[in-house]
């Protein structure tokens, strides 16, 4: 229990790593035998489970709607050229990766590079150009979904011209336990964005 108290897995994995730990933490304090404890186990995942789902409705909600077979088609007609350095986002990365052409969209956007730049020990780094050490390659194409766009925004417009225009298709804002959110019809149409040179 002290461990898991001061553990600072949480803070340097930003959470993402110890939603593994926590369930089965919290289940086991849920499975003991003594009564307080037995509550609290319980009472910690009922709250986390509301807290988890309040927080991440939007991502739980854009598989709603989403019609995979037709957007993962869409996704592997566009043309890409060996040469390019493709950006796409955390939906089409596993089906439009190439080894080292293929850049996350979303960490670009938020500038994550940054941050994971930083924690990259030295002798990786050593295996980058100078140039890549000082920020990412720069896509020539650009691939993310209507969810992503919505979420994080297009690509800058003086750098890339859309190859198709962008629709915003999504509904009437839901309201669901006070969180405002808004329900895309297609969050999985693919849409692409080629570099102006």
């Amino acid at each position: 229990m002290t461990w898991f108290s001061l553990s600072k897995a949480p803070l340097l994995t930003g959470f993402h790593f110890s939603f593994i730990g926590r369930p089965i933490f919290h289940g086991s304090l849920a499975s003991s035998s003594n009564k307080t404890t037995r509550f609290l186990g319980t009472t910690l995942i009922i709250a986390i489970a509301i807290f988890h789902f309040y927080l991440e409705s939007s991502d739980l909600l854009i598989y709603l709607n989403a019609n995979l077979n037709k957007s993962y088609a869409e996704v592997a007609n566009f043309k890409i050229s060996s040469e390019d350095i493709l950006a796409t986002d955390s939906q089409f990365f596993s089906l439009l990766y190439r080894y080292q052409k293929t850049l996350n969209y979303e960490v670009i956007k938020v500038n994550y590079w940054k941050r994971y730049r930083n924690a990259t020990s030295h002798n990786n780094l050593e295996l980058l150009s100078e140039e890549q050490r000082s920020q990412p390659l720069t896509p020539d194409l650009i691939i993310i979904s209507a969810y992503t766009m919505n979420k994080f925004g297009m690509p800058d417009s003086k750098q890339y011209k859309a190859t198709e225009e962008y629709k915003d298709t999504s509904t009437p804002k839901i309201k669901l336990f006070g969180k405002t959110i808004k329900r895309l019809l297609e969050p999985l149409k693919p849409y692409s964005f080629r570099r102006i040179k």
